[in-house]
């Protein structure tokens, strides 16, 4: 295991900044996923801390270690790709001694970490069938295995689940954490699906053209975004322009679009207008004595199982509500919501 360390480093298609001078730092047997859009450069960071292209400025380290003049294959690093590069003449078991061959292990070694991986990932009984012969998860856990066998120091993961369908994903994904927690190698995971991000991370970096806009654990990037961009790509949240214009019992008091709202900030009476973003869960219906009342119009009221997804018209602006399933909410009728002061953050 080691750490990994990226610094001030930039990567250039010709006149396309891919990578804007980045700097990174994981703890060694840290899991941590770059999250952002397609072509927002975390693919590119990946490849290159794998070896397979050279950072046009910056450095790379692995282990405290001077890497980025490192070849690919001495780099022990393992990639666990999206479309699985698996062999399609080869048996999963010669798929996954490939790099244990590659490594000029001794047979008896290779045998052992061949039969350990089967384990770790469940595979037995299928070790002589061929990759067309499998489902897409299991061509996943023959790809997984491959990569683990090696022993990496740095385990990297290329959106690995976006050919499997929604409930396999979230299967394989739960046995990837799981298997990470026990093997506690260092991970960095790649992937646009922000619910991945939040299920598996110890710690999210999010993207956005070339540049990190923020990086903290799950939570904190859901609870308190430091930005309008990361609050609107991790999940749905509502945000809103408002000027300070008061302050009362220890909080601010806001001037927006949809009416007055108090947020539990310091003092920022006289102060430029700031942004402020809320989740659609976080808001109630309005009952008396409670504070930060909008109302509204039901525009849609969409059932989703386990929640109604509400659109609701303020002053002429769309603002989201999530309830539970149960509540009785039909379009076209007015409804008064609030939304705790406490869950109200400032962005930036």
């Amino acid at each position: 295991m080691a750490d990994l360390q990226l610094v001030n480093m930039t990567k250039r298609y010709d006149d396309f900044v891919a990578v804007d001078d980045v700097s990174l730092a994981i703890e060694d047997g840290e899991f941590v996923t770059l999250l952002g859009p397609s072509g927002c450069g975390k693919t590119t960071i990946l490849r290159t801390i794998a070896g397979f292209l050279r950072p046009d400025a910056g450095a790379l380290y692995i282990g405290g270690r001077l890497a980025t003049d490192i070849p690919a294959n001495k780099r022990r690093t393992a990639m666990c790709f999206q479309s699985y590069a698996l062999f399609p003449h080869m048996s999963v078991r010669e798929n996954i001694r490939f790099g244990l061959r590659m490594q000029k292990l001794p047979a008896d070694e290779q045998e052992r970490r061949l039969s350990e991986a089967v384990d770790m990932v469940g595979l037995h009984g299928l070790e002589s069938r061929r990759p067309a012969q499998l489902s897409g998860g299991q061509q996943q856990r023959v790809s997984l295995a491959r990569a683990v066998a090696t022993h990496p120091d740095i385990l990297l993961f290329d959106e690995p689940l976006s050919n499997l369908d929604a409930k396999l994903r979230e299967h394989v994904r739960v046995e990837i954490k799981e298997l990470q927690r026990r093997l506690r190698t260092t991970s960095l995971y790649v992937t646009h699906d922000q619910a991945e991000a939040l299920m598996i991370s110890d710690r999210i970096v999010v993207m956005n053209a070339g540049r990190i806009e923020q990086i903290g654990d799950p939570e904190t990037i859901y609870r308190r975004p430091s930005n309008s961009f990361v609050a609107d790509f991790i999940g749905v949240a509502n945000v809103i322009e408002g000027q300070p214009v008061a302050s009362e019992n220890g909080a601010t008091v806001l001037e927006t679009e949809i009416g007055r709202l108090s947020l539990s900030a310091a003092d920022r009476v006289g102060a430029d207008a700031v942004l402020v973003s809320w989740r659609p869960e976080e808001m109630v219906i309005f009952r008396d004595g409670m504070e930060n009342r909008i109302d509204g119009v039901v525009r849609q009221s969409i059932f989703m199982g386990n929640l109604l997804d509400l659109f609701i018209e303020v002053k002429g602006r769309t603002i989201r509500a999530q309830m539970t399933g149960e509540a009785r909410v039909t379009a076209g009728e007015p409804i008064a919501l609030s939304v705790p002061r406490d869950r109200i953050h400032p962005l930036g």
